[in-house]
């Protein structure tokens, strides 16, 4: 006969499920009071972190930037939190410029190469957007912007100032 824990309140094991169990419902409890939200805030400052030690893998060098040109797109958005939102009309708002801080990539190897990136300040000011939280996609040349807490489209910005921003490539004059 093996030795199997007992307690007063169930059959043997019983003690193993009841902690799985626990840990289960804390977990929960957590995501319940923001906790992933707080594991998202340090996910991307610890990424920020990455990226400005690589800038600064660059020894003796300021941060570099480059000068861009976008053009501003506005929505028309019909929907709502539950439904979701439907892009109706898209308005172009005439360019900005923008001074984008460029990034190295793949620092002391054969296929290092520099990229720039709006900041989610300068995309917040090119759509004249009040301080929230905002998520963007797209690629180097257009940035989709959405808000992160319902997922609105806010609007987009496209680059016509070069022919690419990963790696750095003005566009070429004829």
């Amino acid at each position: 006969m093996a030795f199997w824990p007992r307690t007063s309140s169930g059959p043997p094991g019983y003690w193993l499920l009841s902690l799985l169990s626990s840990v289960v419902s804390f977990l929960w409890a957590c995501l319940d009071l923001g906790i992933y939200a707080l594991w998202g805030q340090f996910r991307r400052s610890f990424m920020q972190s990455a990226s400005n030690q690589n800038q600064k893998a660059i020894a003796g060098q300021k941060q570099q930037f480059v000068n861009t040109v976008w053009e501003v797109v506005t929505y028309d958005v019909w929907g709502n939190e539950r439904d979701g939102f439907e892009v109706n009309a898209a308005y172009r708002h005439g360019t900005v410029e923008l001074r984008i801080p460029v990034t190295v990539n793949n620092v002391g190897t054969p296929r290092e190469f520099s990229s720039a990136c709006p900041t989610d300040k300068q995309l917040r000011q090119a759509l004249s957007l009040r301080p929230i939280q905002i998520e963007t996609e797209g690629d180097d040349l257009t940035v989709y912007v959405n808000a992160a807490r319902n997922g609105y489209p806010c609007g987009e910005l496209r680059c016509i100032s070069h022919a690419s921003l990963s790696p750095i490539r003005p566009l070429e004059t004829k």
